[in-house]
């Protein structure tokens, strides 16, 4: 191991959802010479699933997508940690023991502010992945992509990863193109190796936008330093 990655070697990482952004943190975080990866989500694998996950599709029998891609990833991690079942408010408290946790399912207010409330009082880095897609008036898709990033000492911003929202639009689901949540999940893992020490940062965001039809890339919160 190189020194630049040392600062990685003892994460253990959460990722709440691995549908099309959460399977594509899950695909760059099991290269990175982490602790463990535990992967939360208790959807079935079926025949939507390789369509918005990294490469080929995972062969098996077993019923939920995290065991099959604790399967196929285990010769690149030899600890990940598939768990079948959905985070919520009644277990957010699964999360204490997480170094850093990557929250990449849709939900309410409610289901946002328990796992941020957990992760707050445990200490945990914190980055909530979000999309946004729909059909413009041209008949073409637009679509936002965002990376929120909160820890204890910085999360005055936490409204913007939607607290007050009661979930996503399940009529925009099939308009997330992979393309977008493979984007989606590199900010999310870029941004977790700046706040590491692996990646040179000096903007210092915590909030980043990419906007489709303007091709652009925005900081949206930058006004406090890394501690």
């Amino acid at each position: 191991m190189t020194e630049v990655l040392r600062p990685l070697a003892s994460e253990t990482v959460a990722i709440v959802g691995v549908g099309g952004t959460g399977s594509h943190v899950l695909d760059f975080v099991c290269k990175a010479k982490v602790k463990e990866i535990h992967i939360f989500d208790d959807d079935d694998y079926d025949e939507e699933t390789p369509r918005r996950s990294p490469g080929p599709p995972a062969t098996g029998d077993a019923r939920y997508k995290v065991t099959r891609h604790a399967d196929r990833y285990a010769a690149l991690h030899d600890l990940i940690v598939p768990h079948p079942e959905r985070i919520g408010e009644d277990n957010a408290e699964r999360l204490t023991p997480f170094d850093t946790v990557f929250l990449c399912s849709g939900g309410s207010g409610r289901f946002k502010s328990k796992i941020l409330d957990v992760c707050m009082r445990s200490g945990a880095l914190l980055i909530d992945v979000g999309m946004a897609a729909y059909v413009s008036g041209r008949e073409t898709i637009n679509a936002m992509v965002r990376v929120t990033t909160l820890t204890r000492e910085n999360h005055d911003h936490a409204g913007r990863i939607g607290l007050h929202e009661s979930g996503t639009d399940p009529a925009t689901r099939n308009l997330q193109t992979v393309e977008l949540n493979a984007l989606n999940a590199a900010l999310a893992v870029i941004q977790w190796k700046q706040f590491r020490g692996v990646y040179r940062d000096i903007k210092h965001e915590m909030h980043c936008v990419y906007d489709v039809q303007a091709n652009c890339l925005s900081n949206r919160y930058t006004s406090r330093s890394r501690n």
